[in-house]
């Protein structure tokens, strides 16, 4: 470019100021401002983040496929005339472009059936082996689910769905007889995926007690009253109860336990009170009970009752239909049997704790005959054939205990939940001096926990009024061999004598044992579990036991399990009962 395209050069000289225009201050308006002497300014620094949630509805979706048999033809092919494509087949099969690809395809898919036919591609390798991946994750919280309320109220009960996509909560105000007027009486059923809003609210004049939903209809819930009552809902009419027991035939006092019955008819359910009642009704009408159990000798004249009992909580297993079990606020269990022949005789055994009222009562999914019983204080594993000591006994380091729940996924595994917030997670017979996990949910007391039916998920309730949902990690969801045949022979082992129970009370004075008697005892007891146990499962359990020599290698592999307990005895002095001492094979 040249200087011309630019245009002429600008000359610049200094000039003075040249006023455009001058206003004069107007002194009548300087009156009406104000000298502000000082100002107040925010100023933020923090990032900004904002939470939007939207739940979408569920719709049912279904899977559809199409089965392909004719395959393709050319257009000049009639499909539904039969001698047409009975034509086109001849005619491609003296092709010789298609007898030469045949050929060399029949090659290839000959190698591929062989190679399937020789190996099992749906072989399980690790089966009845629980892998623990090194960076698994501990138990994770889905989900933690408030009370709506503003009143401060403590989660009582709860119960899940048929289904498991749901769960019902009972609430109530704990320490109070005297309720206010304005005492908020709901309940709520809560979807699993919706931790904001209730799935229902159900309704009730009275403060719930106890809650269970229906095995048999995911719209039926029945709930107890604190005062005796009994509710059901539907909730396909809403949150109000479809049925009410009449005040004069119920319970005159809170009902504690509540548990549906396993009959032909699936309306049958039987209910629980610290009245010392146990009544039976059906769905079908709540206007009157249609039978009733009086826990007093006086009244009922029940055999080997001996005294007068209330009941606080109450187990029944579907498995064992005829039976059910109390717990009561004097420590004893009470075994029944629904279809004996009179009242008299419908108490099969009783079970003394004497540690205080119980609080919770439940079977073990694998076991029924084993079941565990929860107080304040301690924890009983007990089996039905020894009614006098329990198997297994665990105590409490710190904190209460308020409840416990078997593991439907793994036999033996115990969930117990504390009054300090905390939850522990116990492996029987593994290792029963101490917790394997521990989990702080909160800083308030737990009050209630439940699994659902796979025993891949837990819930946990507080006298916050907080439910936490938490998924249950891999390795607590499958149970090997070899703890199914330690429990198994801890359950036999309590059920032919009461001598297992002793071994676990003397276990810190094994060196001091020296009666013949007692060893023959101990020999016989610990027999029986090597007798289950193949021999590399027994050396998994104890790898650094010198005593387990050759010799007795052989005496088990011919399955002499006397001969064997007497080899182990008299090597170097030592008693089986040793074993026991180790953490990994108490029993």
């Amino acid at each position: 470019m040249k200087r011309k395209d630019f245009g002429k050069p600008c000359m610049f000289t200094d000039v003075g100021p040249n006023i455009i225009i001058d206003i004069d201050p107007d002194p009548e308006l300087r009156k009406e401002f104000q000298l502000l002497r000082s100002m107040n300014r925010e100023i933020d620094n923090s990032a900004k983040m904002a939470a939007h949630e939207v739940n979408t509805l569920s719709y049912p979706t279904e899977n559809r496929g199409i089965c392909h048999t004719e395959g393709g033809w050319p257009a000049g092919v009639d499909t539904t005339d039969e001698e047409s494509t009975t034509r086109f087949r001849k005619k491609v099969d003296k092709d010789k472009s298609y007898v030469n690809t045949v050929k060399s395809l029949a090659d290839f898919v000959e190698s591929y059936i062989m190679e399937n036919n020789s190996v099992d591609i749906y072989e399980e390798y690790f089966e009845g082996e629980r892998i623990k991946k090194e960076k698994e994750a501990p138990f994770k919280t889905l989900n933690i689910f408030r009370d709506i309320s503003a009143k401060r109220r403590s989660v009582m009960d709860i119960s899940w769905s048929a289904d498991q996509s749901k769960f019902a909560a009972a609430y109530a105000f704990v320490g109070m007889d005297d309720y206010p007027v304005d005492v908020v009486t709901d309940s709520y059923v809560w979807n699993i995926e919706d931790y904001l809003t209730p799935y229902c609210v159900l309704k009730a004049d009275v403060t719930l007690n106890c809650i269970e939903y229906s095995p048999y209809d995911t719209n039926v819930v029945l709930g107890g009253y604190s005062n005796g009552q009994i509710a059901l809902w539907d909730l396909r009419t809403g949150g109000y109860p479809q049925q009410l027991s009449p005040v004069h035939v119920s319970h005159t006092q809170k009902v504690s336990g509540l548990k549906w019955l396993r009959t032909w008819n699936s309306t049958d359910f039987f209910t629980a009170s610290t009245d010392g009642k146990v009544m039976s009704w059906s769905t079908k009408n709540l206007s009157f009970p249609t039978s009733e159990l009086i826990l007093d000798p006086t009244e009922s004249k029940i055999t080997n009752l001996g005294a007068k009992y209330t009941v606080s909580c109450v187990e029944y297993d579907p498995t064992l239909r005829d039976k059910f079990m109390l717990g009561t606020e004097q420590g004893a269990i009470l075994s029944f049997n629904r279809k004996c022949n009179s009242k008299e005789d419908c108490l099969i055994a009783k079970y003394d704790t004497s540690s205080g009222p119980l609080l919770s009562l439940e079977r073990n999914a694998f076991f029924p005959h084993m079941f565990a019983s929860c107080d304040a204080w301690n924890v009983n594993v007990w089996t039905e054939g020894a009614t006098d000591t329990p198997i297994l006994s665990l105590k409490s380091e710190d904190g209460y205990f308020t409840d416990l729940s078997w593991s439907p996924a793994r036999a033996s595994l115990l969930y117990l939940s504390k009054t300090n917030g905390k939850l522990e997670i116990w492996d029987i017979p593994g290792k029963y001096s101490q917790p394997i996990s521990n989990l702080q949910l909160e800083k308030e007391p737990l009050f209630c926990v439940c699994t659902d039916e796979q025993g891949y998920r837990l819930i946990c309730g507080s006298v916050s009024g907080h439910i936490h949902l938490m998924e249950v990690p891999d390795y607590f969801k499958t149970i090997s061999n070899i703890e199914m045949n330690l429990v198994e022979a801890s359950v036999k082992a309590g059920g032919e004598s009461t001598q297992a129970s002793s071994c676990v009370e003397r276990e810190t004075s094994v060196s001091s044992i020296t009666n013949d008697d007692d060893s023959d005892s101990l020999e016989s007891t610990f027999s029986q579990i090597f007798y289950m146990l193949s021999w590399n499962e027994l050396l998994i359990f104890i790898p650094e036991c010198s005593y387990l020599t050759p010799t007795s290698e052989e005496l088990y592999r011919r399955g002499d399990s006397e001969m064997m307990s007497d080899s182990l005895s008299v090597k170097d002095g030592c008693l089986p009962l040793e074993i026991s001492v180790r953490e990994d094979l108490r029993l």
